[in-house]
């Protein structure tokens, strides 16, 4: 239908999947099966209640679900794989997650996302420290397990923009976060001179997650869900016809079939129906059927000739062509009947004559 992008309708069950410019073949199976998915495994309960009650960030809690029912419906039908590994990658190749290259400056979520849809193919760069959400992301199989990730990516995000944020003004020796966590700061010299500091990630705990950090998120959004969504959107042909789908009504034969006996009725009424006739001023009745067998009778036998001239030059032709096609070998069996030759003869041997459609005639 003429739509913006695929989706599922959790509560009416209605999947919705656009006209596409594209004719890959294998984009447009990863956004089915990716659909499909979501019709399988995602409740929309438990999606609206994840959201408004227990706060956890919308696209955070997507990147986890995307990733549950992208490997569940892999697991089903093997066959797609290969399809949402060449699609992601031709989307990605046409900057469908940002042109930008992913490195270690890219938040975890977003790399965690380029992950979940690439795999190791798309060389997503982790630190050792980061190998928890990977894991973590790799192994969810029920939508518990998305809230519980979900819930630590969030709270490790919210923990790295407070690291980022805060201002430690002239300290020295160690800082601690809110979050408990200590952090290493050296101490500066005399020179004035800036110092960095890194934070190492923790798999945080998720019965510490507190919701009401998502009202300061609301207004975050990562970069490669947000351009994905949004790109999505030029795949639709706004112009394109929109499909029509008809449901074929059950046939009644009764008025489809003419019985027999009409048929008969019909044939009767034609060979006794007035017609006009060459010559005459006034109709005749002419019978149809036997004047048709008359005429046809005449085309043929004035057609004759013509076409036994034309059937006796196709021959000639065709016999023409094989002859000249015709290669003669020799088989290495005497030949009995040439044996009486042998004092004045060397050809001795039985020779094939070689059709050029495999027949060969000794």
């Amino acid at each position: 239908v003429k739509a913006e992008t695929a989706s599922f309708d959790l509560k009416n069950r209605v999947l919705t999947l656009p006209i596409l410019k594209v004719t890959s073949a294998d984009i447009m199976d990863m956004m089915t099966g990716h659909e499909v998915g979501h019709a399988l495994w995602t409740l929309m309960e438990e999606w609206f209640k994840a959201i408004e009650e227990e706060k956890i960030h919308k696209q955070i809690l997507n990147i986890v679900e995307d990733a549950r029912i992208e490997k569940k419906i892999k697991r089903k039908y093997p066959g797609i794989v290969k399809s949402f590994i060449k699609g992601y990658k031709e989307l990605a190749a046409d900057g469908f997650f940002g042109h930008k290259a992913p490195d270690m400056q890219m938040p975890l979520i977003d790399r965690i996302n380029l992950h979940a849809k690439m795999g190791w193919t798309g060389n997503i760069p982790f630190g050792d420290d980061e190998q928890w959400a990977v894991d973590a992301v790799a192994g969810v199989e029920t939508f518990e397990d998305t809230k519980r990730v979900a819930k630590m990516l969030q709270m490790d995000y919210v923990e790295s923009e407070q690291f980022k944020n805060d201002d430690f003004g002239d300290e020295f020796g160690q800082s601690r976060m809110d979050g408990g966590e200590e952090y290493d700061i050296p101490e500066s010299d005399d020179t004035g001179d800036a110092f960095e500091t890194t934070r190492e990630s923790s798999e945080p705990d998720p019965e510490d997650f507190d919701g009401s950090t998502t009202d300061d998120l609301m207004d975050d959004e990562f970069d490669t869900e947000s351009t994905f969504e949004d790109k999505k959107k030029e795949l639709a042909d706004t112009k394109a016809d929109e499909y029509v789908y008809i449901k074929l009504p059950k046939p009644d034969l009764k008025r489809i079939i003419i019985p027999f006996k009409e048929c008969d009725k019909l044939y009767g009424y034609m060979d006794k129906a007035y017609r006009p006739v060459y010559g005459q001023n006034e109709a005749s009745v002419v019978s149809h059927i036997s004047n048709t067998a008359d005429e046809f009778a005449k085309f043929r036998r004035d057609s004759q000739k013509i076409i036994n001239y034309m059937v006796k030059e196709f021959e000639r032709r065709k016999a023409a062509n094989e002859h000249r096609r015709v290669s003669i070998a020799k088989t290495g069996i005497l030949d009995v009947n040439k044996l009486h030759k042998y004092r004045y003869d060397e050809d001795l041997f039985l020779k094939n004559a070689i059709m050029p459609d495999g027949k060969n005639h000794g």
